[in-house]
């Protein structure tokens, strides 16, 4: 802290004792509420934002502040942990948010844990998909002080903080590259592929070497090494084949409603049966949207998407549906699956123009099926 600007020292105070902050040491809060009250330019909030890792993180796309080692200046009391850890459940804060907390407070936490299952952390799921090589000198990573998740394209510079963006490095080449890109430090451009936390498991479960790695790099997942991997791994091949679907079926570069005529395809009646190939589309876009708009898969969330694809199939409703519902959650700053299933699920029984909340309309009642796609559209609303 003490080689922070004036700045960064003030907002670090303005965190710390901010009055939203939770037990847990976490809080939603909007840059554009942070520059009102500290009177600092909102532009300059992501910088200093940054400067104050690792003490404190901020999750842009979640409005999210967490203040790392708020909880460690707690009392020890198992109430108070508890208190927190209700805190934390209660904002649903995202699944790559819940494992860093459960990681760093992994001693504090002993006995009293969130969970049965602890998440991976994005860090470790990046280390694991690369093989913990670097993805710059091919340098084989064999413990934590040399492992650094790189952004190919710094955030300073607009780059995304998702798979695509995200490789693992050894500390020299990260240092040489520091707020660059690639090219700018002479370093060979890496192709990372999409990834999801259940590939990771699956990958920790099947491959002992890969296992090795993972504790050697990560000494302190020991002590829980058996609740990251929990599971069987039928189940989570199961999840990997909706995954593989999701990442096959969905064009990066075309739209996936140009790609089927949804017309025909997916404006049948509720109740109606789909095709095997119509049934992998449902459960592809909800993948993809969910990991665009609110990020990493879990193991349980990927069971939840998969369960809730086979009610979407048998209502009928048109697939961009999906993407939208998750536009509007992001839009309302509602980033959980809780609040998109409960917009999708008012759009299926009561047309797409009710808002997420809103009674149903008297006199509407779901029909049981419809004839054509333009009965169903204009029976809901669209």
């Amino acid at each position: 802290m003490e080689t922070l600007s004036a700045e960064g020292k003030l907002l670090y105070i303005y965190l710390w004792t901010n009055p939203q902050c939770n037990q847990a040491g976490l809080y939603e809060i909007t840059l554009d509420r942070i520059a009102y009250e500290t009177k600092l330019p909102v532009d300059s909030l992501p910088s200093l934002l940054e400067a104050l890792e690792p003490k404190v993180k901020w999750y842009a796309e979640h409005n999210i502040v967490w203040i790392k080692n708020f909880l460690k200046r707690q009392t020890k009391s198992p109430k108070f942990l508890v208190a927190a850890i209700k805190a934390m459940n209660s904002m649903r804060v995202p699944d790559e948010l819940r494992a860093d907390f459960e990681l760093y407070n992994q001693d504090l936490l002993e006995g009293v844990a969130p969970s049965q299952h602890i998440s991976l952390t994005k860090r470790e799921c990046v280390a694991i998909r690369d093989a913990f090589i670097c993805q710059y000198c091919g340098k084989e990573i064999q413990d934590e002080s040399d492992y650094e998740m790189d952004h190919i394209v710094p955030i300073i510079r607009g780059g995304k903080d998702n798979y695509s963006n995200l490789v693992a490095s050894c500390h020299d080449c990260n240092q040489k590259k520091f707020d660059k890109t690639p090219t700018e430090a002479g370093l060979p451009e890496p192709n990372p592929s999409s990834f999801h936390g259940a590939q990771a498991t699956y990958l920790l479960k099947t491959n002992h070497v890969l296992f090795e790695k993972w504790l050697a790099v990560f000494p302190q997942r020991q002590k829980v090494a058996f609740r990251v991997i929990g599971g069987t791994v039928d189940e989570y091949q199961s999840i990997l084949t909706n995954i593989k679907q999701y990442q096959s079926q969905i064009p990066s570069n075309a739209n996936a409603n140009a790609d089927l005529n949804l017309n025909n395809t997916l404006g049948k009646g509720f109740g109606e049966t789909l095709s095997d190939k119509e049934q992998e589309l449902i459960s592809s876009s909800l993948f993809k949207a969910y990991e665009k708009e609110i990020g990493v898969i879990s193991p349980s969330i990927s069971e939840q998407l998969i369960d809730f694809s086979a009610f979407y199939k048998q209502s009928g409703a048109p697939l961009d549906w999906i993407q939208e519902a998750f536009a509007e959650a992001a839009k309302n700053n509602k980033r959980n699956w809780a609040y998109v299933k409960a917009i999708l699920e008012t759009w299926v029984k009561q047309g797409k123009g009710e808002k997420h909340g809103a009674n149903k309309r008297k006199g509407r009642e779901l029909p049981e099926k419809y004839t054509t796609p333009e009965e169903f559209r204009r029976s809901h609303g669209g």
